[in-house]
C-alpha cells in the first residue's frame, strides 16, 4: 500500500515559478500526493492562480507578509497528513520520478533515516562542485537542502520543526543537528536531482546576508564546539569554492565574504548581523548542546 506524501511549499510573489513547480508535481509518477502551499499574502496573483488552476491544493494564506520562512514552513509541516513530508522551495522543478525514487529509497533505509536530501542543480554552479566525487557520493551528512528534500513526518515533528527565531536561512542545519542528537540520520542522495532557479552561492542582497551571518553564528553557538566556531570566523566566511573532499563543510557559506565586501552597505549589514547575533547569545547558550561527528562540518 502506498504512503501519502505531503509536499510543503512556501510562496511569496513567485507566481510564474510556483506554476512551473506545481506542474512538475502534477506530472509525478507517484500519485498519492497532497500539496500544501503556505502563501505569505502574495500580491502578484499567486493566490488567485492556485485557487483557479490547482483547486486540489491545500492553500494556506497568511494574514500578512511579515512571517518568516521558518514559521510558514512549520505551519505547512503541522498541516501535513502524509507519512512523508517533502520540503520544497517555490522556485524549483522536479523530475517526474522525484517522489517515487525518494519513497523507494526510504523503504530501503532504516527507520533512523529522517531526511533524504537530493542533489540540487543551480545556475552558476561551478563544475568542480557539480561534478565532484563528494557531491555525487551517497553519504550520511549533517545537514540537508531546504529546497528539495523529503522527511519522515513524525521525526521532524519530534525534533520540533524549524526554529522560528531564525526567521529565514540556516534553519535546515539547525533542524538537522537536533535530529542527529536524537540518533537520526540524514542521507544525501545524488541519484535524485532538484532543479533550483536560484543562482549558486550567497549573492541575494543585504537582507539575505544579514540572516545568513546572524543565523550561522547562532547555530554555531547552539551546536558547535568552540574550536569549530573559531574555524568558521577564520576560514568559513572567506570560502569562495568547494574544498575537495568536503563540500558539506561549506554548504550555504560560499559567497558570504563577497556579499559583505561587494554589496553596497554590505559591511554595515554584517556589523548589524554580528551585533544582533551577540545580543541573541543568551538564547543560544540556553539551548546549547554540542554534537560532534566525522562529517559534522
Amino acid at each position: 500500500m502506498e504512503s501519502l506524501v505531503s509536499l510543503v511549499i512556501v510562496n511569496w510573489n513567485r507566481k510564474n515559478e510556483l506554476k512551473e513547480c506545481l506542474e512538475s508535481i502534477k506530472n509525478q509518477t507517484y500519485k498519492l500526493i497532497e500539496v500544501i502551499i503556505v502563501d505569505n499574502l502574495s500580491t502578484d496573483g499567486s493566490i488567485e492562480m492556485v485557487r483557479e488552476v490547482y483547486p486540489e491544493v491545500n492553500l494556506i494564506v497568511m494574514p500578512d507578509s511579515s512571517y518568516g520562512a521558518c514559521e510558514t514552513f512549520n505551519i505547512g509541516f503541522s498541516n501535513a497528513k502524509g507519512e512523508y513530508t517533502g520540503i520544497l522551495d517555490d522556485d524549483i522543478t522536479l523530475p517526474n520520478d522525484w517522489v517515487e525514487k525518494i519513497i523507494n529509497k526510504f523503504k530501503s533505509e532504516p527507520i533512523s533515516t529522517a531526511i533524504i536530501s537530493t542533489k540540487v542543480i543551480e545556475p552558476g554552479m561551478p563544475d568542480d562542485y557539480l561534478n565532484s566525487k563528494e557531491y555525487n557520493r551517497e553519504k550520511y551528512y549533517s545537514t540537508f537542502v531546504g529546497c528539495g528534500s523529503m522527511a519522515r513526518s513524525a521525526l521532524i515533528k519530534e525534533a520540533g520543526y524549524y526554529d522560528k527565531k531564525l526567521f529565514i536561512h540556516v534553519n535546515e542545519r539547525d533542524l538537522a543537528l537536533r535530529l542527529l542528537k536524537k540518533g537520526y540520520r540524514i542521507l544525501h542522495y545524488p541519484s535524485v536531482c532538484t532543479y533550483h532557479k536560484k543562482p549558486f552561492g550567497i549573492h541575494l542582497g543585504n537582507r539575505s546576508l544579514y540572516y545568513h551571518l546572524r543565523n550561522y553564528i547562532w547555530v554555531l553557538f547552539k551546536h558547535y564546539c568552540f574550536m569549530d566556531i573559531m574555524r568558521f570566523f577564520m576560514v568559513g566566511i572567506g570560502v569562495k569554492r568547494m574544498n575537495k573532499g568536503n563540500s558539506n563543510q561549506i554548504l550555504g557559506v560560499i559567497g558570504l565574504k563577497e556579499s559583505i565586501f561587494q554589496n553596497k552597505g554590505g559591511i554595515s549589514t554584517a556589523c548589524k548581523a554580528l551585533f544582533d547575533a551577540m545580543t541573541g547569545l543568551p538564547y543560544c547558550f540556553r539551548n546549547r548542546s554540542v554534537y560532534v561527528a566525522e562529517e559534522f562540518l
